[in-house]
């Protein structure tokens, strides 16, 4: 009985010492954000007469190599990269601007000569 009453006991402690852990880790966080600006500290800006387009490029077409399917798609370094099956199971890759939607180029992807042993 007294093992059990010691294992309670210490295991209380740990659970205090972990919350009290988490909360420093909690509050030291939060300390480092960036000073926001107020909600309410600038007034909206007055409409202008003349109209500047959204930044974006709005809706575009990326036209697909005839029958291919869409695999995969991935992003990273301002690029969209679709991986593609085409009809007769051949493998590309079309890269895609991501700041204007141009078409950038189509990779076809080879396999190589097999290697001898």
């Amino acid at each position: 009985m007294k093992a059990l009453k010691a294992l309670v006991i210490t295991m209380g402690v740990l659970i205090a010492a972990g919350l009290t852990v988490l909360v420093v880790m909690v509050i030291k966080g939060a300390g480092n954000d960036a000073p926001r600006a107020p909600l309410a500290a600038a007034p909206a800006p007055a409409p202008t007469t003349t109209t500047t387009p959204a930044p974006g490029f709005g809706e575009t077409g990326v036209t697909l190599p005839r029958g291919a399917e869409i695999v995969e798609t991935s992003t990273g370094g301002g690029r969209i990269v679709l991986r593609l099956r085409q009809p007769d199971g051949a493998r590309a890759l079309l890269i895609i601007d991501a700041a204007t939607g141009r078409r950038l180029g189509l990779v076809r992807l080879q396999a190589g000569p097999a290697r001898a042993k």
